[in-house]
């Protein structure tokens, strides 16, 4: 989902600059972290031997930064990065901020606003619709695809992030059933259904719904759906 700065209004253009200039540091300063073990287990599941597309190695890049926290550090690697190195720009402390807050889910494209972005109805969680500026994706996307993605705010827009493969309609049917069931029975274990809590604590189940139809896998019986964050 890289964004077509070329086709897209100048104020626009200018907001992606403000991101690319808040982000800069966080990269730099996380460029050595090496993901552990553990992250990949957490990220891939039962889909681990499995070969990645580039989708999918991307979201697990995301995923680390922004959702995997270990090591005995219940904070994420951009909320250390925040604790530690708090920027003085406002803008690039709520651009952090935001990408700190987010999870990615399902979306399906409901509408395709050339030269401007699309609009975005979040499966998993009843079809809260969204405006996404992205003029390359409107440009190279159809309505009724899906796919999983997280968002979160830069200014006045709302910008995206990859976190799996795009799916076609019928996959899209298969990957939400996979995760709906996650769902119910980390409820189950929980009490809770709160389906945004379901999403931090659990974000990696979204890029493995996307497993689960693309590679026709299913994890084994046995696999136990816990609580753990």
């Amino acid at each position: 989902m890289e964004p077509g700065e070329e086709a897209e209004a100048p104020e626009v253009v200018q907001w992606r600059e403000k991101e690319a200039a808040a982000i800069e540091p966080f990269a730099e300063w996380s460029a050595d972290f090496q993901p552990s073990a553990s992250a990949m287990q957490r990220f891939f599941g039962e889909y681990l031997l499995e070969e990645p597309d580039d989708d999918e190695v991307e979201a697990f890049a995301e995923f680390v930064l922004f959702d995997h926290a270990e090591n005995g550090d219940d904070r994420t690697l951009v909320r250390q990065f925040l604790d530690e190195h708090v920027p003085a720009d406002e803008d690039a402390l709520r651009i952090l901020e935001s990408l700190a807050d987010s999870r990615p889910s399902l979306y399906r494209i409901a509408e395709c606003r050339d030269g401007m972005g699309v609009v975005l109805e979040d499966l998993f969680r009843h079809g809260e619709a969204v405006f996404l500026t992205d003029a390359l994706f409107a440009a190279t996307s159809a309505p009724g695809m899906v796919v999983p993605c997280r968002l979160y705010r830069v200014g006045t827009h709302i910008f995206g992030r990859p976190a799996g493969t795009a799916l076609e309609p019928e996959e899209a049917v298969g990957a939400l059933a996979w995760l709906e069931a996650r769902f119910c029975r980390w409820a189950a274990v929980t009490h809770c259904v709160d389906r945004h809590d379901f999403l931090r604590r659990r974000p990696e189940l979204v890029t493995q719904s996307t497993y689960a139809v693309t590679r026709g896998m299913e994890p084994a019986p046995e696999e136990q759906t816990t609580a753990e964050p």
